[in-house]
């Protein structure tokens, strides 16, 4: 029975795998894994490249945000509840009374109607990535009571895009109107209605303004007149046929007369 167990273990020690074939074997597994891992890393490789532009072509067309900006591709606009502080200076082309008042300003209508802010909205518009391409607006809905120029029902609330921030948060110069036009402020408002030429370019972006507001006020200085505790406030240097005036009463006076001399 020894005799037996010894002969079997001898044959089964003849059949064992010496080391220099077993090193060979892991040696050519190795191998063949290296070769599938690169394999895998050329075929992946392009896949990545190509999910990576198809990513980036669609962020170009829609890059995501509050508003549906169709036309204006890669471009974004969101809402933001706590915009940063603006400061800088605005250099106004120069315009006569004449030309402020008449119909149309570089092929849009240009509208007059007293009205109520029922509600502002502050909105960053991105023509890019990065703040160098960041732009900080508002949008005051005004609900309209009375139409001075154009087809504009009364009773109904028009979206008007500002050109700055509304409050303290704006310390702009070409806002020192606009910027008061805060929620219960009344007044005489006179924006332009966008149409489908009506674009804003920045940073080699085309944005169409009439996917963020119907109206828009053309500066921050001269197409308002506001009511508020401190009195009326709009650029009496500008319009200086009512420089000195202390009512709405004068102010309506007016605009329905220079609108009416400019139809």
């Amino acid at each position: 029975m020894i005799m037996f167990k010894e002969t079997y273990i001898n044959a089964y020690r003849q059949i064992t795998p010496s080391r220099q074939l077993v090193s060979t074997v892991l040696a050519s597994e190795q191998t063949s894994r290296k070769h599938l891992k690169r394999s895998y890393l050329v075929l992946r490789k392009p896949v990545l490249i190509s999910l990576i532009i198809a990513l980036c072509f669609l962020f170009l067309i829609n890059p995501g945000g509050d508003f549906d900006l169709v036309r204006s591709k890669g471009v974004k606009a969101n809402y933001i509840a706590d915009p940063p502080y603006i400061e800088g200076a605005g250099c106004l082309i120069e315009l006569t009374e004449e030309e402020l008042f008449a119909p149309y300003f570089e092929g849009m209508e240009v509208v007059a109607f007293e009205g109520e802010v029922v509600k502002v909205e502050s909105i960053v518009i991105s023509f890019g990535i990065g703040r160098t391409w960041k732009n900080y607006r508002a949008i005051a809905h005004i609900e309209v009571s009375d139409v001075l120029r154009g087809d504009i029902d009364a009773g109904t609330t028009v979206a008007v895009l500002l050109p700055t921030l509304v409050g303290p948060k704006d310390y702009s110069s070409a806002s020192s109107v606009s910027s008061k036009m805060t929620v219960g402020t009344t007044g005489i408002f006179m924006p332009a209605k966008y149409n489908e030429n009506s674009t804003w370019w920045m940073n080699n972006r085309t944005l169409y303004l009439q996917e963020i507001a119907e109206y828009g006020l053309l500066d921050g200085i001269r197409w308002a007149f506001l009511e508020t505790e401190r009195g009326l406030v709009f650029s009496r240097e500008i319009y200086t046929g009512i420089s000195d005036a202390t009512t709405m009463d004068e102010v309506r006076q007016y605009v329905n007369q220079r609108s009416g001399e400019a139809k």
